[in-house]
């Protein structure tokens, strides 16, 4: 497309992975490409099967889970910061995992040779923040496993999505804690609204995936193995999560509304569920 600058007329173009329609039409504006022809493909990965579960005891939960299920496989995890990154990877060694931490505060040296050792060995798991991220295109990944909330529904999709790309059955996995959606209150306003709208399409009813894909603009239908759709409750057999109700049935849900603030009266109701 021939867009014309104050100094010349240049070729423009721009892509993205993972993109909503609204973002795609806010980018659009910005650059003032509106004249500009658009091609959108999905991007659906109908081989990973999604399950949500609350984080109680972190460690022996997420251990049970690496041992019952691919086990000796290679894995993502991604953690929300370096210290947590650190201290995961070498826990997971002495519980003898192969674990290889991955931040942007290690050296360029050090990243690089984690990423090519990921790249040609079997049974590693990557223990990371959202920095592995750009370029990750590995088909061998049988797992992606948030230990903390993505930040907005592109990131989530893109991360979990690099599970399975050799076609094969894979899983990924999202832990929470509700005290993750009471620190929506410390963002700022546009990043707080992308935040909660994850939150919001996990506490949809109905296929999990389904609502996440919807909310991007893709089409909604059921994936028929999710953990709502395999058993309707959390985790779906596949993380056992012995809570009373589903987790969209909880008090959880109704913090979304709170964050933002539309109903200052739950929130005597809420304190005594944050944790």
């Amino acid at each position: 497309f021939k867009q014309k600058t104050a100094y010349e007329i240049v070729d423009c173009d721009w892509s993205s992975d993972v993109c909503s329609a609204d973002l795609r039409q806010e980018i659009t504006l910005r650059l003032g490409l509106e004249a500009a022809q658009g091609f959108a493909q999905g991007f659906d990965r109908p081989n990973i099967r999604y399950a949500i579960a609350p984080r109680q005891s972190a460690r022996p939960q997420l251990l049970k889970f690496l041992r019952t299920h691919h086990q000796g496989d290679s894995g993502i995890l991604y953690c929300l910061t370096r210290r947590k990154v650190e201290a995961t990877a070498e826990w997971l060694k002495t519980e003898g995992f192969r674990a290889l931490p991955y931040h942007a505060g290690l050296s360029t040296e050090t990243r690089q040779n984690h990423q090519r050792r990921f790249a040609v060995e079997e049974g590693l798991i990557m223990v990371a923040t959202v920095a592995f991220g750009m370029g990750i295109d590995y088909p061998h990944v049988d797992r992606v496993i948030h230990f903390s909330m993505p930040r907005n529904l592109e990131s989530y999709w893109q991360e979990a999505g690099r599970a399975g790309r050799g076609g094969q059955h894979c899983e990924a996995i999202s832990f929470w804690r509700r005290s993750e959606i009471v620190r929506a209150r410390l963002l700022d306003w546009r990043s707080r609204e992308a935040y909660l709208a994850l939150w919001e399409a996990w506490a949809e009813g109905g296929c999990r995936k389904g609502a996440v894909a919807a909310r991007l603009g893709l089409p909604r239908e059921n994936c028929g193995k999710c953990d709502r759709c395999a058993s309707g409750t959390a985790g779906g057999g596949l993380l056992e999560a012995p809570i009373a109700a589903p987790w969209w049935a909880t008090p959880a849900g109704r913090l979304v509304d709170w964050v933002r603030e539309r109903d200052e009266r739950r929130l005597s109701n809420l304190s005594s569920d944050l944790c």
